[in-house]
């Protein structure tokens, strides 16, 4: 009810459906609410955590069986980077520049999930 409070939505507790609505994952006011709240988010039917993500390391939702995640899309991540190693015009110490900087890159997303993971934990108290 606080989100919809401030946004200016009416809540409307319907049978069907909970009472939920259809809120984008990055809504600022939803994630501050939830912030705001901390466990106290969670319904029956929901178990509410935040992720960070960057725009550097590209991410995909995903849903089974009514869970829905987050996780990053190496695939994508990698790509690119092989293909600029394989196919640019690079020196040899461009190429082992670029891979020491992706090497940086993956320590600091490692660390980032890590701490994602423990923000986590918090949340679900």
């Amino acid at each position: 009810m606080l989100y919809c409070e401030r946004k200016g939505v009416e809540f409307k507790q319907r049978e069907y459906d909970y009472g939920s609505y259809d809120v984008k994952r990055d809504d600022p006011i939803a994630v501050q609410v939830v912030r705001e709240l901390g466990a106290k988010a969670n319904g029956v039917h929901a178990n509410i955590s935040i992720a960070t993500v960057f725009e550097e390391y590209p991410v995909g939702m995903y849903e089974y069986d009514g869970t829905e995640s987050v996780s990053p899309t190496y695939k994508s991540c990698f790509v690119d980077f092989v293909n600029k190693i394989l196919f640019e015009s690079l020196t040899d110490s461009e190429k082992i520049m670029l891979m020491r900087q992706k090497k940086r890159d993956i320590e600091w997303a490692q660390k980032v999930y890590r701490e994602m993971m423990k923000d986590d934990e918090r949340m679900r108290g």
